[in-house]
């Protein structure tokens, strides 16, 4: 009576597999795909279709299209980007093109400033050409405060002194 039942048991029906995506923006949602057109001053509205073709023909933003071949921009290079243009390089691939496109458009949106990478510029004559070369350089930070502890010793090291001093 057992035995039997695996041959009357239904087969689990196939899902249909989905289509491969042609590029980025196709994985975007609307909504991301909007603020793109937002942030590279092109019309933002109609379809996700419609946007996704502005997107491509557009020549600030195509380059950020396609997938999989020779000519598509990773995570990397887009990174390296940021870095050229001292943008913050942290986040998803989304939020670096969006950055890019907001700072070579002047597009950012009202009460948001971009947050810039923590350098600053460090004009510099080159010895060769002798021309003035300007350089992004890290900040230096400042060294944290002491911890409670540290000063408490220094403190008490400072009044060991003084008292050494006053009795001699």
């Amino acid at each position: 009576m057992f035995g039997f039942y695996g041959m009357y048991r239904k087969k689990a029906s196939k899902k249909p597999k989905k289509k491969p995506k042609n590029n980025w923006f196709e994985r975007l949602s609307l909504d991301q795909n909007k603020q793109l057109c937002k942030a590279a001053k092109l019309r933002h509205g109609g379809t996700k279709k419609d946007l996704i073709e502005r997107l491509l023909e557009n020549e600030q933003t195509s380059q950020f299209g396609p997938e999989g071949n020779f000519f598509s921009l990773n995570v990397d290079a887009i990174k390296q980007l940021c870095r050229a243009r001292n943008l913050q390089v942290s986040g998803q691939k989304f939020d670096l093109v969006l950055r890019i496109l907001h700072c070579d458009n002047g597009t950012a949106p009202e009460g948001t400033t971009l947050k810039r990478a923590a350098t600053q510029i460090v004009s510099e004559v080159d010895a060769a050409t002798g021309q003035v070369v300007e350089k992004h350089v890290p900040k230096k930070r400042k060294k944290a405060a002491p911890s409670a502890s540290k000063a408490y010793t220094r403190v008490q090291k400072k009044i060991e002194a003084v008292r050494q001093k006053k009795y001699q």
